[in-house]
């Protein structure tokens, strides 16, 4: 997670140095840099939720009321779901 991470800023960092150095057209590294990040998003919430296991399937609220810590695993899975 880390290095796609470190990747994805590298991207971000390079659309945005383009833009500013005033190429005409950045819409095509604009377009990789939104899809990669929303399709990288929902695989770190999956993650997350195997990674927590079974309390990854438990909501925040539910968590809480049992006096754990309250991690949103599960809504931001259901959240990023259709996000790409």
């Amino acid at each position: 997670m880390a290095a796609t991470t470190f990747a994805l800023e590298a991207v971000f960092e390079l659309s945005a140095a383009l833009a500013d150095a005033g190429m005409k057209d950045v819409r095509i590294e604009a377009a990789l840099a939104k899809l990669w990040s929303s399709e990288f998003s929902y695989t770190c919430a999956d993650e997350l939720v195997q990674i927590r296991g079974g309390r990854g399937y438990e909501s925040a609220a539910s968590l809480a009321a049992r006096g754990e810590r309250a991690i949103p695993a599960e809504q931001l899975l259901r959240g990023s779901h259709g996000s790409a």
